[in-house]
């Protein structure tokens, strides 16, 4: 497998989270995703994204040319609950959109009762949860 580009919606778009899982730095950027809404998992502080027709704009971070031994890493990170998906965020190359290919965790579909209706916020998650979550999964 070459590698791949990883779009995060959640805890990874941390890079404390990111290092905590990977262990390497990769090139980074904000990214935006359409047909996918984000919301809360049932009972914690961390999000879940599924398909929606006609939502734009999740805005995430993309980590570029992602290696094999490190999608393993977030493979098992990510768990049983998500696949990864092939999708086409836009970034900004000079300040023009640029449609690229990358990856994302996605709830699977018979887990689907665990996504809320809550909308997930990345700065009260980053204010109020980051610190505990790393705490929480730092033995991976």
């Amino acid at each position: 497998m070459r590698p791949r580009n990883i779009f995060t919606y959640g805890s990874l778009m941390f890079a404390e989270v990111w290092q905590d899982i990977v262990k390497l730095p990769y090139e980074n950027q904000t990214a935006w995703l359409d047909g996918f809404r984000r919301t809360y998992i049932l009972g914690d502080q961390y999000p879940v994204v599924l398909p929606r027709a006609g939502q734009k704009n999740l805005q995430g971070v993309v980590y570029f040319s992602v290696k094999e031994q490190d999608i393993a890493r977030l493979d098992r990170f990510e768990g049983e609950h998500y696949y990864r998906r092939r999708v086409r965020p836009t970034i900004k190359v000079d300040g023009e959109p640029k449609i690229i290919e990358a990856d994302v965790y996605v709830l699977k579909p018979k887990f689907a009762d665990l996504a809320t209706l809550r909308s997930w916020d990345p700065e009260l998650f980053e204010r109020r949860d980051l610190h505990f979550f790393r705490k929480m999964h730092s033995s991976n």
